[in-house]
């Protein structure tokens, strides 16, 4: 799942958009929604599913069902704008 979120920030710096180190990733997707509004939903979805599933004690078919939703966003946003 981490490393769906950091292809992530590798295609925003590629845009100009790094996340700080020190920027918590909710933080970070206030940034990314102001300076993409078209993404902004998706990329704060995407976000919170993220920051779900590393920072909250998941039973594993919970695990499995926020990885397929993890997934989907990200595919989701590499089409609209990534």
């Amino acid at each position: 799942m981490a490393k769906v979120y950091q292809q992530i920030l590798r295609k925003l710096a590629k845009k100009g958009l790094v996340k700080p180190s020190d920027m918590t990733p909710a933080n970070f997707a206030q940034i990314v929604a102001q300076q993409y509004p078209t993404i902004s939903k998706e990329f704060v979805e995407f976000t919170n599913v993220f920051e779900y599933l590393m920072y909250q004690k998941l039973s594993v078919a919970k695990q499995r069902e926020y990885l397929v939703l993890l997934e989907y966003q990200y595919v989701t946003l590499k089409k609209i704008f990534i």
